[in-house]
């Protein structure tokens, strides 16, 4: 799953796979060999969101799994990646 140059498998944990009619997603906790120093490790979250989903609802779930996931590791590089076809990402992560 993850380049072995970059991060050594055991260092690889899956936080959350999550498969609903609305969202589907993967993520991953990863503790590259080299990291800034503001960072212990990072967060990938892989995202499908189906063009038929309902996108609100769509939304609150991604919303509410990187609210734990933010509130778990917060010192994580967070990087949400993925298909979210038409869905506004600015209101599950205003942050971003």
């Amino acid at each position: 799953m993850v380049n072995n140059s970059w991060c050594n498998n055991a260092n690889v944990v899956t936080l959350a796979r999550s498969c609903s009619p609305n969202l589907q997603l993967l993520a991953l906790k990863l503790r590259p060999f080299y990291l800034p120093r503001e960072f212990t490790l990072v967060i990938i979250n892989t995202v499908y969101i189906p063009p038929q989903a309902n996108m609100d609802t769509a939304l609150c779930e991604l919303h509410e799994a990187l609210t734990q996931f933010q509130s778990q590791h917060w010192d994580a590089a967070l990087i949400v990646v993925g298909d979210f076809n038409s869905t506004n990402l600015k209101r599950a992560v205003p942050n971003l």
